[in-house]
């Protein structure tokens, strides 16, 4: 379903080629379908990717062997099995899929592992206030199948309701749904603050510098241990 959606996604590219050093490998948290480390694989980056899901590793790497680029990535469960001084990567909201303890779980055990890693960037939208707009049901489609997304409300989360309908027969041929936290982007700003107060903060693609009515919050977390 994301690859569906997001497979000609792009414009984040610029910004991990402007951060992030050839010389150095990359850790992808989330890494899904791959449509990051695909292209940090074409750049000439060596890759590491934290993806808990079995389908959507078993998906990438099939997707990677198709294209010959198998020999600079693979799978860790942490941080700790790169045998080497890393750059962390957090793209396209990986951490509303955890709640805001969870977030400062996450962020805490990075400080704690700081001397593992270089940069940390972490990417979010910038969620100010949720409005009606966040519970309008999406579709999606590609050449045979039909995606749709109706989010639901509940307490401080949104439930994703997902439905893969085959064309031709109109079947329903998947059903899942997943949790999202919306956090605020001044919740999250005062969490990476507090946890790297050396941190620079960008609010697009083009890492221009954030401001309330920015589109994203991007965070860069330089360590210097």
């Amino acid at each position: 379903m994301y690859e569906a959606q997001y497979k000609d996604y792009s414009p984040d590219f610029v910004m991990y080629d402007t951060l992030l050093e050839k010389n150095i490998p990359v850790v992808e948290f989330g890494s899904g379908t791959g449509r990051i480390t695909l292209h940090l694989l074409e750049q000439g980056y060596r890759v590491f990717g934290i993806e808990t899901d079995e389908d959507y590793q078993g998906f990438f790497l099939n997707k990677i062997q198709e294209k010959g680029s198998n020999d600079n990535f693979c799978y860790v469960t942490d941080i700790t099995e790169v045998k080497e001084r890393c750059n962390i990567i957090y793209p396209f909201n990986v951490l509303f899929h955890l709640n805001y303890q969870q977030v400062e779980a996450e962020l805490n055990k990075l400080h704690k592992f700081r001397h593992y890693w270089n940069k940390l960037i972490i990417e979010t939208d910038n969620i100010q206030y949720i409005n009606s707009e966040s519970f309008r049901s999406k579709f999606h489609q590609d050449q045979d199948y039909l995606f749709k997304e109706v989010p639901r409300p509940s307490q401080s989360k949104i439930i994703i309701y997902n439905e893969v309908i085959e064309k031709r027969s109109f079947n329903i041929i998947l059903k899942f749904d997943y949790s999202l936290y919306l956090h605020k982007a001044d919740d999250l700003h005062l969490i990476y603050n507090q946890i790297f107060p050396r941190a620079k903060f960008y609010g697009d693609f083009n890492l221009q510098f954030y401001r309330k009515n920015s589109p994203k919050l991007i965070a860069m977390c330089i360590n210097n241990h």
